[in-house]
């Protein structure tokens, strides 16, 4: 019986020992800190377990002790918790339920708040979170700087600043803030920033590109908001890049401010923008556009009902205004004109691009000479016609057809026209004509009409009187 008494009571006395098995200790300021002792109960020590999962976790007394039950054999990270940007030493320590470490033989673990680090964040304007990559600079009286960045939702820390009274500011090389700069006091205790900054917006950019590849140059691009409101506009540079700046969290679609573009994807490009800078993955291309050109005489008028051929296919006829419309894409070109008894001045090697707001006008440089030899007694075919300009120059010459009729291409002047090569007197003998303001199709020759007068005498014959 005696015998049994004595096992109970040490199976008692090993539990008992096993419910008092724990690691405790006392969270004290250093020394260096100075100020009046703080009040300690806002600190939490934690009991971790090898895969990270808190096992046990208390507060602090006012005086700073604390003490963790440790119900479980086994080894464990002790950590501390505190209000943002306060610094313990050691951050961790590792402890175990054996019989020789310092939990199990009731030796204080004590921690030692070695400082408190100034932490804030930058939070987008009008939201509750933040983006990463700013840049926070801390600034003393004395000229010491400090450096930090902001993390995902917008928090930083400045863990090596001593206390004193600073300016702090934000910069980013993109992002504007409603505010830069703040003056800022680092205390024993406080390590709050309350100044958020307020990004305004974040940069937004993409590409637009012509369906060749080329890049879409000084294109007009918009930035809706799909819920609606004002649009944001920007305009792409040389290599076809647009950026957009300052523009709120949100849902959007990018399109090509142009009703002369036909672009792909015709719907636009869309966008999502959160805390940060945001691309768009979607290049717009433009597959062709609109744009207008003139054709005239060689006097400025315009001419209506020209063929206008673009690298020798008809692209567009002129209206009445002269006036036509090409859709194309950007590249180099010929342009031509091509209408009946006039000859154009081409555009050769032409570029076509988007800043390009009209084509240059294709003027009229030859008239046709057009006309008919009419002769009574002898055939007009394959007469020479010698048409020389009315200044002096080069004449130029051609045949009749069967029918006495004639054609030339002259440059715009004035000349004087003439036939030969018929055995009939042709009248005139020369024709003043003017091709300055258009093709003249109706010169005529003739046939001198000879008409003989005189009379006719009677004598007598015979000699008789």
């Amino acid at each position: 019986m005696a015998r049994i008494l004595c096992a109970l009571l040490c199976i008692l006395a090993a539990v008992r020992a096993d419910e008092d098995m724990g690691c405790g200790g006392f969270v004290r300021a250093s020394g260096g800190l100075g100020g009046a002792k703080p009040d300690l109960s806002p600190v939490k020590a934690i009991l971790y377990t090898s895969g990270g999962v808190v096992k046990a976790e208390t507060e602090c007394a006012p005086n700073g002790y604390y003490y963790l039950p440790m119900y479980d054999a086994g080894t464990y990270t002790l950590k501390l918790e505190g209000p943002p940007g306060w610094l313990f030493a050691p951050e961790e320590i590792e402890v175990s339920s054996a019989a020789t470490g310092p939990c199990a033989s009731g030796k204080d673990i004590d921690f030692e708040i070695v400082g408190f680090a100034l932490a804030g964040r930058v939070l987008t304007d009008g939201a509750d979170t933040g983006p990463a990559g700013v840049q926070m600079t801390l600034k003393s009286s004395s000229g010491a700087t400090y450096s930090s960045q902001t993390v995902a939702g917008g928090a930083f820390l400045f863990k090596d600043a001593p206390q004193g009274t600073y300016t702090i500011t934000a910069n980013h090389p993109k992002w504007k803030f409603k505010t830069s700069s703040s003056a800022v006091v680092a205390s024993f205790g406080e390590s709050a920033i309350k100044e958020t900054f307020g990004v305004l917006g974040f940069d937004v950019s993409g590409r637009v590109n012509w369906v060749t590849g080329a890049p879409g140059v000084s294109v007009t691009v918009l930035l809706k908001h799909k819920s609606g409101g004002k649009d944001l506009k920007a305009t792409t540079d040389a290599v076809g890049l647009y950026v957009f700046d300052s523009v709120a969290p949100g849902e959007y679609v990018v399109v090509v401010d142009c009703k002369n573009f036909e672009v792909e994807p015709a719907k636009g490009a869309a966008v999502s923008v959160a805390h940060g800078t945001a691309a768009v993955s979607e290049t717009l291309k433009i597959t062709s556009f609109s744009i207008k050109g003139k054709v005239i005489d060689a006097a400025g008028e315009a001419v209506a009902g020209v063929e206008v051929m673009v690298d020798g296919k008809k692209a567009a006829t002129t209206d009445a205004s002269g006036s036509y419309t090409l859709k194309t894409a950007a590249g180099t070109y010929t342009i031509s004109a091509n209408k009946e008894h006039m000859e154009f001045g081409a555009l050769t090697k032409y570029e076509i691009s988007s800043q390009l707001r009209r084509i240059g006008s294709i003027s009229a440089d030859k008239y046709s000479l057009c006309g008919q030899v009419v002769l009574d007694s002898a055939s007009a075919s394959g007469l020479t016609v010698t048409v020389k300009p009315a200044k002096g120059g080069k004449a130029q010459t051609t045949k009749t057809d069967a029918k006495g009729k004639f054609c030339l291409m002259l440059p715009v002047g004035d000349y004087t026209a003439s036939v030969s090569g018929s055995s009939a007197v042709i009248t005139p003998a020369a024709l003043e004509v003017s091709v300055l303001k258009g093709p003249v199709l109706d010169a005529r020759f003739g046939q001198v009409a000879l008409h003989v007068r005189g009379k006719v005498l009677l004598c007598e014959c015979g000699g008789s009187k």
